[in-house]
């Protein structure tokens, strides 16, 4: 017995068979099971990253507004909408999605690296970055994008030897960084084009404009018209500027506004068509405005 006892204890991780002695039994996955393991491993890390850089933009959500919301210093701060913060977050996350469809090695590094860049575009964009004219919401962002595909791009170059850069990788990583071009650039308000209401209908002259700005985030251009009859000349430039889009009447009698651009760009434009009784002229006024500037109020 005492013999058994021995042989059993110096066999690890083998098994003891009656009259063949001591008998180890290593098990050696198939080649392929080997690579799934790495793999699932590799993108285990890759996935942890995404969600990492997910949850770094939290500090942008709207349930934080009155946590960074703290004096007159913040007024500015961008205040995101929902609609708006669900996109500029999709945008956030190209990168990091590109990097987990595209990497093949664990790349915690890369992933790491990644996830601070995105907690940096958060922190910048909350912190410092503004709706005021010219809004510098879409410069934080064109410069995370920058730095988010350099770090994947690098990375992936730096790899190329053990994982080859497929053609789906590059077409992936195009994709993701081509919103650094695609991403508007957004400057001071710009004054309304008078083909905003040229051609004119048949019979309407304009007998006066005027166009400016009063700051950075306001601009306008004014019409005087006549034609055969006032209260006639208001309902043919109605019907001229419905057929072009506007909305006349819907949020005031007369008015008409709407966005002219989305993601980071915050200026809306606005007509008015109205009766100016004291020189018997028509009024079309165009004005082009942000309503986030804290200066101006509309």
């Amino acid at each position: 017995m005492s013999d058994g006892k021995e042989a059993g204890s110096g066999l690890k991780g083998g098994v003891q068979l009656p009259g063949l002695g001591g008998v180890r039994v290593e098990v050696v996955p198939h080649p392929r099971v080997r690579t799934l393991l790495r793999r699932a491993t590799a993108a285990r890390w890759r996935l942890l990253a995404l969600l990492g850089a997910f949850l770094a933009t939290i500090p942008t959500w709207p349930a934080l507004d009155d946590v960074f919301r703290t004096g007159a210093v913040t007024q500015d701060r961008p205040n995101f909408e929902g609609g708006e913060l669900a996109l500029l977050v999709a945008i956030v996350l190209v990168v990091p999605i590109t990097w987990v469809a595209v990497g093949q090695g664990p790349g915690r590094l890369v992933g790491a690296l990644l996830v601070a860049s995105v907690t940096g575009w958060s922190l910048t964009t909350r912190l410092w970055a503004s709706w005021a004219t010219p809004p510098t919401v879409d410069d934080v962002l064109r410069g995370y994008l920058i730095v988010g595909c350099a770090i994947v791009a690098a990375a992936l170059w730096l790899d190329r030897h053990r994982n080859p850069i497929t053609r789906l990788g590059l077409a992936l990583l195009g994709v993701g960084c081509a919103a650094i071009v695609a991403l508007p650039t957004v400057g001071n308000a710009s004054t309304p084009a008078r083909d905003a209401l040229l051609p004119l209908p048949k019979g309407v002259v304009i007998v006066a404009e005027d166009s400016g700005c009063e700051s950075g985030g306001s601009c306008e251009r004014g019409f005087q018209l006549t034609g055969t009859d006032p209260q006639a000349t208001v309902r043919l430039l109605t019907r001229h500027l419905e057929d072009r889009g506007w909305r006349i009447g819907d949020e005031h009698q007369g008015k008409a506004c709407r966005r002219l651009g989305y993601l980071a760009n915050p200026y809306r434009a606005c007509v008015s068509v109205s009766y100016l009784r004291g020189p018997g002229t028509v009024e079309v006024r165009f004005d082009v405005f942000n309503p986030r500037e804290p200066r101006i109020s509309y």
